[in-house]
This record gives structure tokens, sequence and C-alpha cells, in this order.
């Protein structure tokens, strides 16, 4: 695929989670702070710390058992500790490892504060299970929830003072989580959020989002409930609309026979646009038509690379061989396409409009303290989101860093100050 229609297709694929909680006293939130940061030197090409403690927890969604990996790091155990979940960046090559220094350098910090840090790996991402369920932004919101109150998750000890550091989508979810009332964080991190899957946010949204579609390109309800990869090669011949799909080229990311099809009039846009969005996620999930897709526009290193390049870290520089063969290798374990087919076409959305992500942060006004850290180098559609947070009612503190779409991993030590700092400000005084 050329770098160019790679980089499209993919913008935001690589941006861009309970004991029962006690009630908390209200806070007040401290007023807000804005100021831009200087560019560290990158750390990406250093290899990750290794964790602590390692494991899998079992969470149960729909009766079905879905192994969530985790890793725990902390070193000396302070008389005040505080507990720290990190989520990472909803994306096709989500990892634990991109907090990884991050956390090793917050958890290796003295002061009268100590910080223990977990890092969770998304359902259906990372080194967690990846069976074939019906991912949105709902599944992924409960499964956070799940995460937070359940008495044998791996943050069930965290005393009721959980701090909840995130990036991409998942530092939306979960403030949209945290805004129901489903979760009690003590403060929020939302480092480079997101809220728009890449397709909707450069097309429009569809009517008819939820639309899935059989092998042969016809509606279907079931969404490939059961393991697609059990049904091996396809029993009938492929038909020629698909055999089209494989053959014509790819324009950001959405099967394009010519530039007419996404010139249609205004009023049929959003829905033939949405149409289009559940043929990619029917075929995408489909038994091996969609692994030749996957393959085709995201499991490849070329296309890997092109993306890191263009837009998930601000330095190509930074881009180094050893990052994308650990990200290849995340691209070719059993179930990896599941997810981003519901990226992709803006099933993760966590909201539908930037009116929405604003209220997200401002039901948490006075109650939780949040840190919003933006980007100097984020792609354009992203940097206007994340800007739009400064100064926005229900945001703490605004800072703006290094980097692109990844920025605790390309440039972690400038997002570990950031973090640190936040911290300090909202605990410390407290005590």
């Amino acid at each position: 695929m050329p770098p160019s229609a790679a980089a499209t297709a993919a913008a935001f694929l690589f941006p861009a989670v309970a004991i029962p909680c006690r009630v908390f006293p209200q806070r007040r939130a401290r007023s807000l702070a804005v100021r831009a940061v200087a560019s560290p030197p990158a750390f990406a090409v250093k290899p990750a710390p290794l964790p602590s403690k390692t494991g899998k927890w079992e969470w149960k969604f729909e009766n079905k058992p879905v192994n969530i990996y985790y890793e725990e790091h902390e070193q000396e155990v302070a008389e005040n500790m505080k507990n720290i979940l990190m989520i990472p960046t909803i994306s096709d090559v989500s990892t634990v490892e991109e907090w990884r220094v991050v956390a090793k350098d917050i958890v290796g910090r003295k002061g009268e504060l100590g910080y223990r840090v977990t890092i969770v790996d998304w359902p259906g991402l990372g080194y967690s299970d990846r069976p074939s369920l019906n991912y949105n932004a709902d599944v992924m919101e409960s499964f956070l929830v799940e995460l937070m109150n359940s008495p044998n998750s791996p943050v069930a000890n965290a005393d009721d003072e959980l701090i909840i550091v995130g990036g991409g989508h998942a530092a939306t979810i979960a403030v949209r989580a945290a805004g129901k009332d489903l979760i009690k964080p003590s403060a929020v991190a939302a480092v480079a959020p997101t809220w728009a899957g890449p397709l909707p946010i450069v097309f429009g949204r569809g009517s008819d989002m939820e639309t899935s579609y059989d092998r042969t390109g016809g509606p279907t309800t079931n969404n490939w409930n059961q393991d697609p990869d059990q049904f091996g090669p396809l029993k009938r011949p492929v038909k020629s609309g698909y055999k089209e799909l494989l053959r014509n080229r790819w324009r950001g990311g959405v099967h394009m026979r010519g530039p007419e099809l996404f010139t249609c009039r205004e009023g049929n846009r959003e829905k033939r646009a949405g149409m289009r969005y559940g043929l990619l996620r029917g075929t995408l999930r489909a038994p091996a038509l969609g692994w030749m897709m996957y393959n085709v526009l995201v499991s490849n290193e070329k296309s890997i690379q092109s993306q890191y390049k263009s837009h998930v870290y601000a330095n190509p520089d930074n881009v180094t061989p050893a990052i994308i063969e650990s990200r290849y290798e995340l691209t070719k374990r059993k179930g990896a396409r599941f997810v981003p087919a519901a990226f992709l076409t803006g099933l993760l959305d966590p909201v539908q409009s930037r009116e929405e992500f604003l209220q997200l942060f401002a039901k948490l006004d006075g109650d939780v303290p949040v840190l919003v850290v933006s980007t100097v180098n984020a792609p354009k559609r992203s940097k206007a989101e994340m800007e739009a947070l400064r100064g926005s009612k229900g945001v703490t503190k605004f800072v703006e860093v290094a980097g692109a779409l990844l920025p605790q991993e390309e440039y972690p030590l400038a997002v570990a100050e950031e973090l640190y700092s936040f911290l300090q400000e909202s605990f410390a005084a407290r005590r």
C-alpha cells in the first residue's frame, strides 16, 4: 500500500478500565494552569524496563472468560503510597510497553509520596486475549468499570485512591465512565486524548454504523460471534465485489472505485459512509478474506513504519527497527484484527461530537483533578480536539509536550515529568 494511502487509512489507528467503590468527599479542582514544555531528547531508542511483576486477570464478558494481561511497577514501599492505573492508547498495536518508561520513572522518584503503577492491556489488544467480541465503546467502558470494581482485579488493593492515566481513546473512555459515576478515580490524566476513529473523522458518521455484512456482502446480525478462523477458507467463490475490494486501490482506508464514491450529495453522504464502514468491518472480521485484508492494510512492517513516521511519532528518526518488529509481532497474534475493525470504523468512539467530548470533562469539574497533555505535532484534526480542551471546564491543568499521538512512548521522560508534577500538586499538599 502506498505510504500516502497508509497514512490516511490508519490515521488514529495508532492514535488512538471495578472492589465496590466508596463514596469520596467532593474535591474542588485547582484553577486551570496552562504551559508549554520544551522538547527533551527522545527515549524511544532505548529498551523499555522490565516490570516488577506480570500476571493475567480473568475478565468475563457475556459469560466468556477473557485473560487480561497486566504488569506492576514498584520499587521502595513508602509510608504514603498512591496507586496509578495506566491504560494504553487504543490501536491495533496497543501495548503496555508504551507506558513502561513513564511508569519506571515515576515509581523511582523520591519524595513524601510513593507510587505503585499497574499497566493493563485492553481486551482484544496487546498481550490480552483477543476473542471475536462485538467490540464497541460500551464494551471497553464495561471492562474498565469491572477492572476497577472487581475484588480480585490487579488494582483491587488501591484503597479507593486510584489514579487513572490513559492515552488517546482510552483516556476519553475513562473520563466518560467517571462522569457517569461508574468509577471513582482520585485523579485523571488524559495524554493526547482523542474521540473519533479514522474513518468517521474524515468521511463523517453513518446512521447504520452497527451494520455488518456476511461473506457474500449481504447484511447479517451475527457479527461473527463465533471464532471466524474456525471456518477456514471460503466454501464458495468470492463475489466480484470482494475481488474489486482487493484489486482496487484504497484511499483513506476505505475502498474507492473512484472519487465519485465520496462526492455524493450531502444528504446521502453519511448514510453511504456508514454502509461502507459496515462492509469494511464485516470484511475484516470474516474468515480468510479478513486476514488477507488485514495483512494488506495493517499487518505488514512497511505499513506500520509508514504510519509511525507520518503521525504516531513526531520525529521519524525515533522510529527504530526494534519498535517496528515488536509492533508487527502484535499484529500477528490470533484475533488481532477484531478490535482494529471496530476502531477504524468508529465503533470505539466514546462520543459523537466535540461538544459531547467537552461535556465529558465538564462533568468532572470540582470533583476530580484532571490533567490534559496535548502534543506539539499531533495530526491536524487530533490537535484541534486537544486544543479545544485548553481552558475548558473540568480541566484542572493543560500542558503541551513534544510528540504526536504517542508521546508517552516517544518522549516518556517529558510525559513522566508532567504527570509527576500534576500528582504532587494534587496530592502532596493535602497531607
